[in-house]
């Protein structure tokens, strides 16, 4: 015998801000024909707005735009809870716009890299990549376009989104971008130096055979001592303006950080740049600054 896969849309979707059922189970049943095959039988599957209301005599809403937020912070610090959900409903819900705000690993959880295929690093793109791919399978069950996803950011976030709309790992999931104050080539967003901090953290310690399983092992403290280590080694190997000068980023950006881990070209998320932009199929993207940005570290 034969079976089919019958899927009959019939009911319209009624929201509701209480419970939102994303992997939600479908009930179906066999229907047997007279020849004697089967098919396999979902009914009252929700595929749109309910057309009640405003909605009435309306076609139907294909669902609302998404601004895709990625917060920044050199890749080393911040946290989407610091735009607020109030503020962000004020702004945005009126202009009847979705907005996704994610957390990603920073600093060296997720950006240590030993720039070959041991810890190839990036796992921060790869957090945000995953959190882009949750949002476009899921939408349409909160009430939005998948094909609307728009991804913003800014400083460190802008220069993720410029990387998250070239990359062949998210690409195909974002149809424009909002960059502020950053860009997928900033200087700041292509670590050349990620591997050698990495390489210095794992001698400091103890991690020479395998390191990522020997990193596992090592607790915050011990991880937290080793990076105070391997800056202060850097700042010793700096001329005294250069050292005088991170010295004063870092203890304004928490004292540690320093831009010490961020991106690095692993040949997967990230390629060479003429060879990602050749690739990457032509989109929209809107590309700024933010007034006053530098009164950050100032």
């Amino acid at each position: 015998m034969i079976s089919r896969l019958v899927v009959i849309p019939c009911l319209f979707f009624a929201s509701s801000a209480q419970i939102l059922h994303l992997t939600g189970k479908i009930s179906g049943f066999d229907y047997k024909t007279k020849k004697g095959f089967y098919a396999e039988v979902f009914l009252n599957i929700p595929y749109a707005s309910a057309p009640l209301g405003e909605l009435r005599f309306e076609a139907p809403s294909p669902g609302f735009p998404i601004m895709f937020w990625v917060h920044g912070g050199g890749y080393e610090s911040g946290s989407a809870v610091a735009y607020g959900y109030k503020a962000l409903a004020d702004i945005y819900i009126p202009r009847d716009i979705i907005v996704v705000t994610i957390q990603y690993r920073l600093g060296v959880y997720g950006f240590f890299s030993t720039g070959d295929s041991r810890m190839p690093g990036n796992l921060g793109l790869f957090d945000m990549a995953e959190a882009l791919k949750f949002i476009h399978a899921n939408a349409e069950k909160f009430g939005g376009d998948p094909s609307r996803i728009t991804v913003c950011g800014n400083s460190a976030g802008s220069a993720a989104a410029g990387q998250l709309i070239l990359s062949p790992v998210t690409r195909d999931y974002i149809p424009r971008s909002i960059e502020m104050s950053g860009s997928a080539w900033a200087s700041f967003a292509q670590g050349v130096a990620v591997a050698n901090h990495s390489l210095g953290l794992a001698k400091v310690l103890g991690c020479h055979a395998n390191i990522k399983e020997c990193m596992k092992q090592k607790s915050v403290e011990e991880i937290y001592e080793g990076i105070r280590k391997v800056v202060s080694i850097s700042n010793e190997l700096r001329d005294p303006v250069s050292c005088l000068i991170i010295n004063l980023y870092d203890s304004t950006m928490d004292g540690i950080w320093g831009l010490k881990w961020t991106p690095v070209i692993d040949g997967e998320f990230l390629q060479h740049p003429e060879v990602m932009t050749a690739a990457a199929p032509p989109k929209i993207s809107l590309v700024g600054v933010t007034n006053k940005e530098a009164a950050l570290i100032s």
